[in-house]
């Protein structure tokens, strides 16, 4: 049996000080990714990735095109030296990465689309403050029942499914902060995320119709390589379905568990994490720890990367 790899891209809150920059001191290739963001920000957000402080970069306007920027330049890093997968996912912000690698958008037009995205959904936080939590030690059906039981307005509800026991709440802030007491009360343990509003939800409506038209006047193509998409964890390759699953993203539950079992079902059985901070390769590992995983975010990481898989080769 034939078995597959797949590239998969964090989104924002895998952001760290300092990304990035040994991989544009030592690729050409990367630079020219970060030279041409810069050009598209309207002023160094190179600056901002290698010296910004952690502050500055938990920003949403800020964080969204510089995340992707990192990403597609390390992308292009392992392009050069001949390294494709057979499959691709992003979470979240991390699906416009994925875009880009697999073809279907141009850097320019997916950097275009993240900066306007960022700034809508830090306007929606502002407009309807909110803010997330994960949740560890719940699965699905307990936590959903937790959810309707706590509030049948909708002030909270799910919006990342992460993994085994690792769910992600979206909220109004006195509904996250009340909610996450009743969690603690019952022995789960809860982790604030760094946002700047209740993303993947109901919360996050007025960003959708600026967001949606921006999509639309947008050049979408087929996919060069599958991706298994957040919204339905189902395989894609057709650029008006790419189109419609993305203007729903933004509202629309992170189905990640899901998209992880769908590419082990297709055989995929080494994940290599793009970008910082392993948040993915951890969360691939709670799903099935039978899979290989790699996260490449440093030279010395991709180094090493390209090693074994130069040692895996001659032995076989």
């Amino acid at each position: 049996m034939i078995s597959k790899n797949s590239f998969i891209f964090p989104g924002q809150g895998s952001q760290v000080p300092g990304m990035g920059s040994d991989i544009f001191n030592s690729y050409p290739e990367a630079k020219e990714i970060f030279y041409q963001a810069d050009s598209l920000f309207g002023s160094k957000i190179s600056d901002i990735c290698f010296s910004g402080s952690a502050e500055l970069l938990q920003r949403t306007e800020i964080v969204q095109p510089a995340m992707l920027t990192v990403c597609i330049a390390i992308c292009r890093v392992l392009k050069n030296n001949g390294i494709y997968p057979d499959f691709l996912a992003g979470h979240s912000l991390g699906e416009y990465s994925a875009l880009v690698c697999s073809g279907v958008l141009t850097f320019e037009d997916a950097f275009n689309l993240v900066k306007l995205r960022g700034k809508l959904m830090a306007k929606a936080g502002e407009k309807y403050p909110g803010t997330m939590v994960a949740v560890i030690g719940s699965n699905k059906k307990e936590l959903e029942e937790e959810c309707n039981n706590f509030s049948n307005d909708n002030s909270i509800v799910i919006a990342n499914y992460n993994g085994p026991q690792q769910l992600v709440i979206s909220g109004k802030i006195d509904s996250i902060k009340e909610f996450s007491q009743i969690m603690i009360a019952k022995g789960k343990r809860v982790v604030p995320l760094n946002v700047s509003g209740a993303f993947h939800s109901h919360f996050m409506k007025s960003a959708l119709a600026e967001l949606v038209e921006a999509i639309e006047d947008t050049e979408f193509y087929n996919a060069k390589i599958p991706i298994v998409t957040n919204i339905d964890s189902t395989i894609t390759r057709d650029s008006k379905r790419f189109k419609e699953k993305l203007k729903w993203q933004l509202i629309s539950p992170v189905l990640w568990e899901d998209c992880v079992e769908c590419m082990i079902s297709q055989r995929v059985d080494t994940f290599i994490e793009i970008g910082p901070q392993r948040v993915l390769s951890k969360l691939v590992k709670r799903i099935d720890k039978s899979k290989t995983v790699f996260s490449i975010e440093s030279v010395t990481s991709l180094e090493n990367y390209l090693e074994q898989k130069d040692s895996l080769a001659t032995a076989s």
